[in-house]
């Protein structure tokens, strides 16, 4: 199986370099059957000079591969050589296979001039020509592990080929922080239209597995092209198509910076619905209640999304949002808002919904008896009591049907105290 390098060997590392970071989104492990051992570190140098010092380390039974760099680094158009290296920095290579090693170190002077080495075993041997032709032979595996030079080769195999140049190259990738990097990169150039932006989303769902950089990589589209209806449906399918609930929130938490338009909308209540998490969902219809303006139209299927909602505290929270943000549709959607509410468990949380409605909504007669025969889905007799004395602070009682409502409601409750109360409030 892959493991990560062992925390004492970590410590020591960190003891060597101080100020050195560990960044654990680049381990990586899966299982195999046979014992296999690799690692991906990367450390960052505090020091004056402010550079930083990659490594890569991948080691199975048979091999073992090291790549130490620092600076920035260029290959050239035909990918079997390094260019260039930015001044001070340094890539380090090495390779053993069966006991046999041999490594390729190339060092930039303060003027970017590069100098070459070539060693079989621990013997430096002349670089040309099989040093250079052993790296050219190594290059197609490091690029294909590791994101060096990764910014320069998107903007030059972009310039010659477009998206689709660099599409191909991220498909021979087999690591998805890899790929995020290469994708990344593609999603900053400049011009891109929003066919080819549609396309680069399809791909990014297709190609990458891991929802922590699928959910990175979706964050840096920005908000601005999803005013356009298409982009904005693929964009939202590759959205429901993270399992993460909390990767997934993070990402609809991007869109809703946004102002979406009603295809939008919809399409993001699709995908808050597909939500197991009831905090996660509870969370991401908070927000969308809050920054977007609820189109009257999706009244009803906001209602829906929240009563999926498990959780009686998260359902009754965004019940009280919904009923807060939109008190004017309230009354086209009365008998199935109640109807909804009435289904919430916990009494405490159903009363505080239906407490919440009637203090925002302007009843009339006939939602004032709906809302009396609402309350008496409420087994507590104090918070039954408490909602109906409440209620006869504002409701008509010159309306002989909302005092017979009233008196109905009041008669379901079992306690002496809490009925009397309730009465005393009709003189």
């Amino acid at each position: 199986m892959f493991t990560t390098l062992p925390f004492h060997m970590i410590a020591c590392i960190a003891a060597a370099h101080l100020g050195l970071l560990f960044d654990m989104h680049l381990l990586q492990t899966s299982p195999a059957t046979t014992p296999v051992h690799t690692s991906t570190e990367v450390v960052q140098d505090t020091s004056v000079r402010k550079r930083r010092t990659y490594q890569y380390t991948h080691t199975d039974n048979n091999q073992s591969t090291e790549i130490n760099y620092d600076g920035e680094i260029a290959f050239t158009d035909d990918e079997k050589d390094i260019k260039s290296i930015s001044p001070g920095g340094f890539f380090k290579f090495s390779k053993t296979t069966f006991g046999n090693r041999r490594a390729v170190h190339i060092e930039s002077n303060s003027n970017g001039e590069l100098k070459r080495t070539y060693y079989v075993g621990k013997t430096q041997e002349p670089y040309e020509p099989d040093g250079r032709k052993w790296l050219a032979d190594m290059l197609p595996e490091v690029i294909a592990n590791t994101g060096i030079g990764a910014e320069e080769r998107v903007k030059r195999i972009y310039a010659q080929k477009g998206i689709n140049g660099v599409l191909q190259a991220i498909e021979s990738i087999s690591s998805d922080y890899t790929k995020s990097i290469y994708f990344g990169y593609l999603l900053q150039q400049n011009g891109l239209k929003e066919k080819e932006l549609s396309t680069i989303i399809n791909e990014v769902s297709d190609q990458v597995n891991s929802d922590f950089e699928k959910s990175k990589l979706l964050q840096k589209v920005s908000g601005n092209y999803l005013q356009n209806a298409t982009l904005t449906n693929t964009y939202l399918d590759a959205v429901k198509g993270i399992s993460s609930d909390f990767e997934k929130a993070k990402v609809l938490s991007h869109v809703l910076s946004t102002k979406l338009n009603e295809s939008g909308f919809t399409k993001s209540l699709d995908a808050v619905a597909s939500i197991s998490s009831d905090f996660e969902k509870s969370k991401v219809l908070t927000e969308m209640l809050t920054k977007q303006e609820l189109p009257d139209t999706y009244f009803k299927q906001t209602l829906t999304v929240v009563s999926g909602i498990s959780s009686d505290f998260e359902k009754s929270k965004v019940f009280n949002k919904l009923i807060s943000t939109k008190p004017k549709v309230l009354n086209e959607h009365f008998p199935l808002l109640l109807e909804t509410i009435t289904k919430i468990s916990s009494d405490f949380e159903k009363s505080k919904t239906l407490a919440t409605l009637l203090k925002n909504a302007q009843l009339s007669e006939t939602q004032y008896v709906q809302w009396m025969g609402a309350v008496t889905h409420v087994h507590s007799d104090f918070e039954k009591g408490k909602l109906l004395q409440q209620a006869s602070r504002t409701m008509p009682k010159d309306k002989p049907a909302v005092i017979e409502a009233y008196k109905k409601a009041a008669k379901t409750i079992s306690s002496d105290f809490e009925y009397r109360k309730v009465m005393d409030n009709l003189d």
